[in-house]
């Protein structure tokens, strides 16, 4: 079956959040309770900003061209995924939500309000996320 590149990246998202939320819940589920006391909000506060960023995905990951819940994700999710998270967001996940954003047709792009920022796009062009 083919994909979109919209597609594309989604699985690769939702691949990647999957592996960074199980690694979290291993040290959380492993650690001592006076570690975990002292690590959870950098534990706990990325998980659960990237768990926020990515619940509305299973809405339109089946469809290959972007729709509104797109736009919305890259206007609001987006942004307030990086803003929670800042300097801890990924570089391979930054990476790939520029690519998402620049994979937008052009007859979409007006309707975005999100650009990524050039310190999103550095980040971008130093990470290798892949295709899968």
């Amino acid at each position: 079956m083919k994909v979109s590149s919209k597609q594309a990246i989604y699985g690769w998202l939702l691949h990647h959040a999957f592996v960074e939320l199980r690694s979290r819940e291993s040290h959380a589920a492993y650690g001592s309770w006076w570690w975990l006391l002292r690590h959870r909000r950098r534990l706990c506060g990325y998980g659960a900003a990237l768990a926020n960023l990515l619940h509305r995905l299973h809405e339109t990951v089946l469809e290959p061209e972007f729709t509104e819940t797109d736009l919305g994700f890259l206007n609001h999710a987006v942004p307030r995924f990086l803003q929670q998270v800042g300097a801890e967001a990924d570089a391979n996940l930054v990476a790939m939500l520029v690519r998402l954003h620049g994979a937008v047709p052009a007859e979409l792009q007006p309707r975005l309000t999100w650009r990524p920022e050039k310190s999103h796009r550095r980040t971008a062009t130093l990470a290798d996320p892949g295709e899968g």
